[in-house]
């Protein structure tokens, strides 16, 4: 019981410090962001064409705003897991109307806060399954405060590192619990 207590207390703590840029900062900054927002609004819109190929596997748009050298492809790789939820999450809280960017900032950079915030639970059930308890509260209060995490996943950093973050580490406990289960 004590343990969720202090891994609430983490997560908030996280989503303090994640959140305190919110009205000091523009709602998006950074190339990578200013990218997944123009990836994620050409899917909205439909402005570029998708582009996929079966035999490679390669799924993204066409980026015409980006000068790639000798002689690469012009078509971005896809992340569809994020433009997915970059999309719904536009959908739900965007309203209609034309595209926005200071609206998907927005709600791209709340995204990216509570969801870098999630990967703190994340990291303390995989350290515990794996490990102890120690060994998880220790990883989550250690990434709390780390800069790297911290820099992926702050308020106006829309991009999706904090997402592939807390997914691995979800996705490291249930690798556990298995291996766990089954022996």
């Amino acid at each position: 019981k004590i343990d969720i207590i202090l891994v609430t207390a983490l997560f908030l703590l996280a989503f303090g410090i994640r959140s305190i840029p919110s009205d000091k900062f523009p709602n998006i900054y950074g190339f990578d962001s200013y990218w997944a927002a123009r990836m994620t609004k050409y899917a909205i819109t439909g402005e570029h064409d998708f582009n996929f190929s079966i035999s490679t596997g390669f799924a993204g748009f066409t980026d015409i705003a980006t000068d790639y050298p000798y002689g690469r492809s012009d078509a971005t790789p896809g992340e569809g897991g994020w433009w997915f939820l970059n999309i719904v999450a536009y959908k739900l809280f965007g309203g209609g109307g034309p595209f926005s960017y200071n609206q998907f900032g927005a709600i791209a950079s709340w995204m990216v806060a509570i969801v870098g915030s999630l990967a703190i639970p994340a990291i303390y059930l995989f350290g515990r399954a794996a490990f102890n308890r120690n060994v998880g509260l220790s990883a989550a209060l250690f990434l709390t405060g780390t800069g790297n995490h911290l820099f992926y996943s702050i308020f106006g950093h829309a991009e999706n590192d904090a997402l592939g973050l807390c997914l691995f580490f979800i996705c490291a406990f249930l690798f556990v619990m298995t291996i766990k289960r089954r022996s």
